[in-house]
């Protein structure tokens, strides 16, 4: 795998800006270079960034010179994995005003544009309109929102319903697995965030290191292009919702529980709330699907990589992955038709491949009988090569793969699981009927599982 971001050739264009220099806020166009489009099967994958590129040996000099970079900071933002991410480097740029969230609406309508166009110019004349519009983002205003399907008429695609995820880094991959519910309709969903300027502060440097700014989008026709596989008893997996009473993570969002909201009304099929005080903060609407975030006192974002790492890792989103995999894997279908890489979102290196494949590994092994001094040899000596030994050995179990680098960008929250499948795309992973787990993770917090197979069907 490609260890530079794939728009490496556009050197020039990213100049090491220090962090308290103003930028001047970018137009609807996107940051040269960030551009891509690839295809998923017959679902294209369009994903783009704005604002400008750091690499992360310029995000070292730049936290070097505000005085917050020690050699064990320096160690964790390494082990994130990240090659560098797009970003306005001053924090005085406020995300939250109608400037930047006018940009925000241009982004969404681009990135959904260049989809519906990429459908068209295959002959699929049918994709002069779009039934749904899921917008997923934690950053975005309900005005932004609404600007999004105006855009977009107002370039000849007409949008008959927009609805808004707001489920942090699960908010695209939940849109993608809701919008199964729609069979034979034309489908965008879109994710994005901006996560920089005023909400991104230095004196959290690896919460700093860890965010950027950037998108994708997809647009398929559900139950053609791809499906959902399941059994007599439903789908495979769902999503677990969780109230994040710790918190893991705090930051201000564009948009918070719809007013008027009824704590009573029982979530879609899939959703499973697990905890008492989540009803109180979890929200099903006819505009979207809302989770709130703990507020930050700051309004910057500020994250425990300690307790991230502990529950997203440790505390039940593998188990339930895992278990989620088994079950498809034991059924008549999967039995014929084995998971390919599974794909979705990817936080960082160091909980995606550090912890979520170590830990499937260990549930694998364990399944075996294996005693936990055996896993743990097993597992030290091979961390690097993993799937390999696994399926010598005849385990079957997923294993992710690190995507990021060649995207080229940090975690940009809705936006990341397109970059991953984009890239997965543009690698050949997806193929005419191959089947996928795909993962969701939010802060928030919510988790999900899901057995995906790629199209066409009849």
């Amino acid at each position: 795998m490609a260890s530079e971001p794939e728009h490496v050739g556009q050197e020039a264009e990213r100049a090491l800006l220090s962090l308290d220099a103003r930028l001047r806020l970018p137009g609807p166009e996107f940051a040269p270079g960030s551009e891509r489009l690839s295809w998923m099967g017959g679902i294209p994958v369009a994903r783009a960034a704005w604002g400008t590129y750091l690499p992360s040996e310029g995000i070292f000099e730049a936290l070097g010179r505000e005085g917050v970079l020690d050699e064990g900071t320096q160690d964790r933002i390494k082990g994130l994995g990240f090659a560098g991410g797009f970003r306005f480097p001053s924090q005085g740029v406020d995300v939250y005003s109608d400037e930047v969230q006018g940009y925000m609406a241009g982004y969404a309508a681009r990135l959904a544009g260049r989809v519906v166009g990429a459908r068209r110019s295959r002959g699929e004349n049918d994709w002069d309109h779009v039934d749904r519009l899921y917008v997923g983002s934690s950053t975005a205003t309900e005005g932004m929102i609404e600007q999004v399907g105006r855009l977009l008429s107002s370039i000849g695609v007409g949008v008959d319903e927009v609805v808004h995820y707001s489920l942090a880094c699960n908010s695209a991959t939940q849109a993608l697995r809701d919008a199964h519910t729609l069979p034979g309709k034309n489908v965008v969903i879109v994710g994005l965030d901006t996560l920089s300027g005023s909400v991104a502060g230095t004196d959290d440097p690896v919460t700093y290191a860890t965010f950027g700014n950037g998108g994708g989008a997809l647009a398929l026709v559900p139950g053609k292009d791809m499906r959902l596989v399941g059994d007599e008893g439903g789908a495979f997996g769902g999503t677990v919702i969780e109230h994040d009473t710790e918190p893991i993570l705090t930051v201000k969002t564009g948009r918070g529980l719809p007013e008027g909201f009824v704590s009573t009304v029982q979530p879609p099929e899939g959703y499973r709330l697990k905890g008492v005080e989540t009803a109180a903060h979890f929200a099903v609407t006819p505009d979207g699907v809302f989770l709130t975030i703990p507020q930050s006192e700051d309004g910057r974002l500020h994250m425990n990589p300690v307790g991230t790492y502990r529950y997203f890792v440790l505390l039940g989103a593998v188990e339930y992955a895992y278990q989620t995999a088994k079950a498809y894997a034991q059924s008549e279908f999967g039995r014929s038709h084995p998971l390919g890489y599974p794909t979705g979102h990817q936080p960082s290196y160091e909980v995606l491949i550090g912890g979520f494949n170590q830990m499937l590994a260990r549930l694998a092994l364990e399944s075996l009988g294996w005693d936990r001094a055996r896993i743990r040899g097993t597992l030290k000596a091979n961390i690097d090569g993993l799937d390999v030994f696994l399926e010598a050995h005849g385990v079957v179990v997923p294993q992710f793969r690190w995507t990021m680098k060649v995207a080229g960008k940090n975690n940009t929250s809705a936006g990341t699981p397109l970059d991953c499948m984009g890239v997965m795309a543009q690698m050949g992973n997806f193929r005419p009927g191959s089947v996928h787990l795909l993962l969701g993770l939010g802060v928030g917090n919510s988790y999900g599982a899901h057995i995906i197979q790629i199209g066409p069907f009849s």
